[in-house]
């Protein structure tokens, strides 16, 4: 169980593998430590501590994790369950090709985003023409 103290050096069973998923998570949004420390209030090294499982964050940081990066605080914590929070709706698991594809995504800067989702949109119209009735 993740501790409320940022100074405990007994993990329980729920810290292991925090780090690691902490940081795919942060990875996969497209942030760098220094894109989120400051959304979820502590400093770079703290951060990068938590994601090397050196400390463990307090319940308010997971929350705050959680929000920011959209993921289930409950897979952040024991890495059971959907990676995205149930607000999303449900998030099918998505292949290492269709992750990639939204990490890059997440890179483009904003016009570009516009303009790969104007040519999905297109995409999908034809797509919905091409349909065959049943």
């Amino acid at each position: 169980m993740i501790n409320v103290n940022n100074n405990s050096t007994n993990r329980g069973i729920a810290f292991d593998g925090f780090g690691k998923r902490l940081k795919e998570a942060r990875k996969l949004s497209g942030k760098t430590q220094d894109d989120l420390a400051p959304n979820i209030g502590v400093t770079k090294n703290t951060l990068s501590r938590y994601e090397r499982e050196d400390i463990e964050p307090t319940a308010t940081v997971i929350a705050l994790i959680s929000v920011v990066l959209g993921i289930s605080a409950d897979w952040l914590l024991t890495g059971e369950g959907q990676m995205y929070r149930g607000d999303w709706g449900v998030m099918p698991s998505i292949s290492a090709e269709e992750q990639r594809l939204v990490h890059t995504f997440q890179k483009l800067p904003p016009e570009e985003k516009r303009a790969v989702e104007l040519i999905i949109d297109r995409l999908a119209c034809f797509a919905d023409i091409r349909k065959p009735e049943l």
